[in-house]
């Protein structure tokens, strides 16, 4: 038997949970994978819903970029049979907006226009060729500092405190004043590795990344999509329902996996012959050789508190210490919908 053993548990039926089942089965055939999820559904965050008026609402993601990366996600798609529920925005979908200057404003493309900034983006760009030369962007030991800090020296104080706060705040909920730019965007950290410009360096990061084995796998959905130079996609009826289908695909194979809802894990204990327990909030207990946990920091760590059995070394009550110490941002999605007659122009999504 492989090292994954004969039953493994997994811990959340949200998009990372379910796709582990996913490819767990690829991997390892004849291993059971038992999924357990607190709630009465599966998506997570994921969860997509029509209104009365048949408008189609997120709570969450409502669209995937179709970078390097997302032929991982497209290629899921077609295992599960689901190409044809996918929909690519019409052109006008990419268009930004930020609300500046309490007006409504597009982010232009064109380096000749200004939009909701006070110069052309030319201007920005010059200044960060200029930043560069001068070696004021970077450096010289580089440790850590805040996004805000970052984003400035490279292009300018308005910049972060229009643009750039305002795709943090969509991201993380937080101020890009108190955030770090080395936990949350490693990348722009990496990207001064490969050049003194920040924006060069990225563009040799992106390459660099594409070459990872994990993205060259064949995908003629991903393939079709770069075709048509589709930068975003999303599902006819929403995002949630991949994680549907996910799981319909699942339990096409009752034999080796089972999926258990209004379930939560309370304790988890050594079993014996090196066996894992777990005990479930109904009273059921489930003996495995793996748990693999999709569940939020926060989660874990109160689970693992109360599993003190499987943790005794100094390392592992040091990460429980560190990992409750992290603190969260409540966020909340709002959906506004409004009659069509009330907008001037309403992009539709090629289906």
């Amino acid at each position: 038997m492989s090292s994954i053993g004969k039953h493994c548990v997994i811990l959340g039926a949200g998009f990372t949970g379910l796709s582990c089942a996913h490819y767990l089965r690829q991997l390892e055939p004849s291993c059971k994978v038992t999924l357990i999820e607190a709630s009465n559904r599966v998506g997570g965050w994921l969860r997509s819903f029509k209104s009365d008026s048949g408008a189609l609402h997120e709570i969450g993601a409502r669209s995937i970029r179709n970078t390097h990366n997302a032929k991982l996600i497209l290629n899921l798609i077609e295992e599960i049979g689901m190409q044809e529920h996918i929909a690519v925005p019409d052109k006008a979908a990419y268009d930004r907006y930020l609300y500046v200057y309490d007006r409504l404003q597009k982010i232009e493309t064109s380096l000749f226009k200004r939009g909701p900034f006070k110069y052309p983006m030319l201007y920005y760009g010059l200044r960060h060729l200029m930043a560069t030369l001068s070696g004021s962007s970077k450096s010289k030991k580089f440790d850590d500092e805040t996004l805000h800090d970052f984003v400035t020296k490279q292009f300018g104080e308005e910049l972060a405190d229009i643009a750039f706060s305002a795709v943090v705040r969509g991201i993380y909920a937080g101020d890009t004043k108190h955030l770090s730019v080395k936990s949350c965007f490693p990348d722009f950290v990496r990207a001064q590795q490969y050049s003194a410009s920040f924006v060069v360096g990225m563009m040799k990061l992106q390459r660099e990344l594409s070459k990872n084995p994990e993205f060259q796998i064949h995908s003629e959905l991903a393939n079709d999509l770069v075709k048509k130079r589709v930068r975003m996609f999303t599902m006819r009826n929403g995002l949630g329902t991949v994680c549907e289908g996910i799981l319909a695909h699942l339990q096409k194979s009752n034999d080796w996996f089972d999926a258990r809802f209004q379930q939560k894990c309370e304790i988890i204990e050594k079993g014996e012959d090196k066996l894992l327990k777990l005990r479930l909030n109904d009273g059921n207990e489930i003996e495995c050789d793996h748990v693999i946990s999709t569940l939020d920091a926060s989660e874990l760590c109160n689970l693992l508190a109360t599993s003190k059995s499987i943790h005794t070394s100094k390392e592992s009550n040091q990460v429980l210490r560190t990992v409750s110490d992290v603190k969260y941002a409540d966020v909340a999605v709002v959906n506004l919908e409004y009659p069509s007659k009330s907008v001037m122009h309403v992009p539709k999504a090629e289906l």
